[in-house]
């Protein structure tokens, strides 16, 4: 009898299969500390070309768009792949570069002009309120109280915390330096990784389909396959529509704060431009810190914004969002605040933005492992029931 047929070797390696799986992960809760340090320092050295591969994916699309649009033209693939990929990253260098020069002087005059204003506007705040309550004693008291505890804690903190801090500050100025210039090193060597992974991302997807059909089952590398290019699609769609999302609704911000004169309008549109990127908190995240912004400096404007922002995020939810997005994701609603709930505990701002479409490519294989697992037990009644897992109530 041949040993490839002998069931007593398949019994004994598989015993020894599973002693191997218990062992790695005995030590992997006994040295957790050990292990975790390992990760962060892998992590911390393939950093360059974790941000070349997020910025080749996310130029990814453009450069695809472009190789069929220059492929009419020129007959040279290999010229078409380099001048997609060139004019790709050009025009992603072209935004940031605009991004500087437009917008962040113009942030950084409106922060510097809200400090020096906020001690005046603090003062005239307090003002107009004691004015509202000087009939009623009891409430203006507590007012007075509230004010008082609030100015002298921030007082207290500043001789607590920041006097204390000034003796390092040389220290922790260097600190930071180091840390800028490590992560725009980081990030030059990334934008290096991300043309080459550009240029070479056919050959890539080639070897890592021979990858996969050489390590699983013709049928399963097939489903593996496909699954991974939902996930693409899942990703693709749902990053790329919530970024054009969430600039049309800061440049329709700052239109709306731009003709009512609205104070600090650019950095408010900003703002909430950003925050829009986080699927549901979002709009109250971006809205909440305007909103005090702007009520410092003008009580009257602030309750116009919050109406303002009530209706621009109706307009988004309901006709904005949904011309863009689509149901991109297939989830309802309580799945979504359940994604971004868990994946912001687990990965921080990160998690906020990755958390639905990577939420719902669980939900998708879940989906097909349950169907797959209905129809083998002979209860396709049960699908047309519910015409899709996702469909049950």
């Amino acid at each position: 009898m041949k040993l490839k047929n002998n069931k007593y070797f398949y019994n004994a390696l598989s015993y020894a299969l599973a002693l191997c799986i218990g062992i790695t992960f005995y030590l992997l809760l006994t040295k957790i500390q050990v292990v975790h340090s390992a990760f962060s320092s892998l992590v911390n050295i393939l950093k360059p070309f974790i941000y070349g591969g997020i910025i080749a994916y996310l130029l990814n699309p453009l450069s695809n768009k472009l190789d069929q649009l220059l492929s009419k033209k020129i007959k040279n693939k290999k010229l078409v792949s380099v001048l997609s990929v060139l004019i790709s990253v050009l025009f992603m260098l072209i935004i940031i570069y605009l991004f500087i020069i437009m917008v962040v002087p113009s942030l950084i005059d409106s922060i510097s002009m809200m400090i020096k204003q906020l001690p005046a506007k603090s003062d005239h705040l307090k003002s107009i309120v004691e004015t509202q309550l000087s009939s009623n004693e009891v409430l203006l008291n507590y007012f007075n109280e509230i004010y008082t505890k609030v100015g002298n804690n921030v007082i207290q903190f500043a001789k607590d915390t920041l006097m204390p801090s000034l003796s390092s500050v040389a220290t922790g100025v260097s600190t930071s330096v180091i840390g800028v210039v490590t992560v725009l090193k980081n990030l030059m060597i990334g934008m290096i990784a991300a043309v080459y992974i550009l240029l070479n991302r056919k050959l890539f997807k080639e070897q890592s389909k021979l990858i996969v059909y050489s390590l699983l089952p013709d049928k399963t590398a097939h489903l593996f396959i496909e699954e991974v290019k939902y996930a693409d699609q899942m990703f693709n769609g749902f990053i790329s529509g919530k970024l054009l999302d969430s600039l049309i609704i800061g440049i329709l911000c700052w239109l709306f704060c731009f003709i009512v004169k609205m104070p600090s309008t650019l950095l408010v549109a900003v703002i909430v431009g950003v925050t829009n990127i986080i699927p549901f908190f979002g709009p109250y995240i971006g809205a909440i810190p305007c909103a005090i912004l702007i009520l410092i400096q003008s009580p009257a404007m602030a309750v116009v914004f919050v109406v303002f922002i009530i209706i621009l995020q109706q307009l988004d939810g309901n006709v904005i969002g949904p011309m863009i997005l689509g149901d991109s994701t297939g989830l309802s609603g309580f799945w979504v605040l359940f994604s971004i709930l868990l994946f912001s505990g687990l990965f921080g701002f990160v998690g906020m933005i990755i958390g639905v479409p990577v939420f719902a490519v669980i939900y998708d294989i879940i989906r097909k492992l349950v169907n797959y697992a209905l129809k083998k037990r002979g209860r396709e009644d049960l699908l047309i029931q519910y015409k899709d897992f996702k469909d049950a109530k």
